[in-house]
């Protein structure tokens, strides 16, 4: 599939009523025996040319030794992720990694540069270093590799491997409890499980949550993730946001990852010819349709699975005695009504319009419903059929509305 990256794409959650909570060529390679050995230890000792250690994979620009040129690194290169991503206890010593990787590529460069000329032949750009900048710039290596040792000394680790191990486990850990505390709420959940366990997930402190599918990613904000944090129907705090925008995204990386599967490439195919040329608000035409079915498909998730969460918070707050008696039965009806009114929905999708060559683009939605082969697929496949167009089908939405009717135990 063609790289796309999401941005901004879960709209905010909808509010629900509450009581208030207070070529590149082969690189010319000189000679002698030992530079040969010199450049085979380089290239073997993690992250020099065309490989960045990595900690979560980053889509950001690899650095090739022997050339200015800049290229977008494949899935399977292991990429140093941006400092700002990862805690604060970490940023240091990732800084430092990120750099002593820079001068290795770069000293690289050199070497190579430096044995061309030996061998009398003509450098195709740029100038050969002196021996004295070769020196100078392996003395910088040699200190960020010792202040490297240090540092994961300090955070009682034995090896950069140990490191980027720990790394990478914990965002997937964070996603995994978030699986878990929706699979105890009865939230369909099996899709997500298949991104866990075949995509990278990456927890960045600045930018929008994105799937990168080039690279099997998916990132989820910092904030995004603190919202759902042990997140429960009866503790409101903001969670239906991060809830959206997690199964918006889940839904990006698990097209991806079924794209070859026969039935999804199916839905694709047919999802895209159905959003070819489609109608935009104001007067526009779709000429992205695979990017309005994406979105489509993803919003249309991301809609129905906080709304069932909004009304189950509700339903919740209702069964566990929170509101007064003689409310009980307005509240419920208006939970009823929200629900099949949010249920109703079926116009979702947009591509990005207007702008200059990718820049002051914005998001126009489209006005063309989903077509009832995608709806139906997403309504079975990703949604496990828990969550049915009519507040009536729901069959906890019943029990809870019998505890809030005739009291009885406190909801657990």
């Amino acid at each position: 599939m063609t790289e796309r990256t999401h941005k901004d794409t879960a709209a905010k959650a909808e509010p629900t009523k509450r009581t208030p909570q207070p070529e590149q060529t082969p690189l010319p390679v000189a000679p002698s025996v030992e530079n040969i050995l010199m450049l085979q230890r380089l290239i073997g000792n993690q992250a020099v040319g065309r490989m960045l250690v990595s900690d979560l994979t980053s889509n950001i620009l690899v650095r090739q030794p022997s050339r200015d040129a800049e290229v977008a690194p494949s899935k399977s290169l292991q990429t140093l992720t941006d400092p700002s991503s990862v805690s604060v206890s970490y940023s240091g010593i990732y800084k430092d990694i990120l750099a002593r990787n820079e001068k290795r590529a770069a000293l690289l460069d050199f070497r190579v540069r430096l044995a061309t000329v030996q061998r009398g032949e003509e450098l195709s750009g740029g100038v050969a270093p002196s021996q004295e900048e070769i020196e100078s710039l392996q003395m910088e290596i040699d200190q960020l590799d010792s202040r490297i040792r240090m540092s994961l000394t300090e955070l009682g680790m034995d090896s950069e491997e140990q490191l980027r191990s720990v790394m990478e486990a914990k965002p997937k850990k964070e996603f995994a409890s978030f699986i878990d505390n929706a699979a105890k709420y009865g939230m369909p959940v099996k899709f997500l499980r298949t991104v866990l366990a075949n995509y990278h997930i990456k927890i960045i402190n600045s930018g929008d949550d994105n799937v990168q599918p080039t690279l099997d990613t998916m990132s989820l904000s910092r904030d995004t993730m603190d919202t759902v944090e042990n997140f429960s129907p009866l503790l409101p705090f903001g969670e239906s946001a991060g809830i959206q925008t997690i199964f918006h995204e889940s839904t990006h990386a698990y097209f991806d990852l079924e794209s070859k599967d026969p039935n999804t490439a199916k839905i694709i195919e047919t999802g895209q010819q159905h959003y070819k040329d489609a109608p935009l608000k104001m007067g526009k035409v779709a000429d992205d349709p695979n990017r309005v079915f994406q979105e489509a498909a993803a919003s249309y998730v991301g809609h129905r699975v906080v709304s069932w969460w909004q009304i189950f918070e509700m339903l919740s707050m209702a069964a566990s005695g929170e509101i007064p008696s003689d409310a009980i039965a307005e509240w419920v009806e208006d939970a009823k009504k929200q629900y099949n009114e949010k249920m109703s929905r079926q116009i979702f999708g947009y591509q990005e319009t207007g702008g200059f060559f990718g820049f002051g683009t914005s998001q126009t939605e489209t006005t063309r419903a989903l077509p009832d082969s995608l709806r139906i697929f997403l309504d079975t496949r990703l949604l496990e059929g828990k969550i049915p167009n009519e507040f009536e089908q729901v069959s906890g939405f019943q029990e809870l509305v019998r505890q809030a009717t005739q009291p009885a135990e406190a909801f657990q």
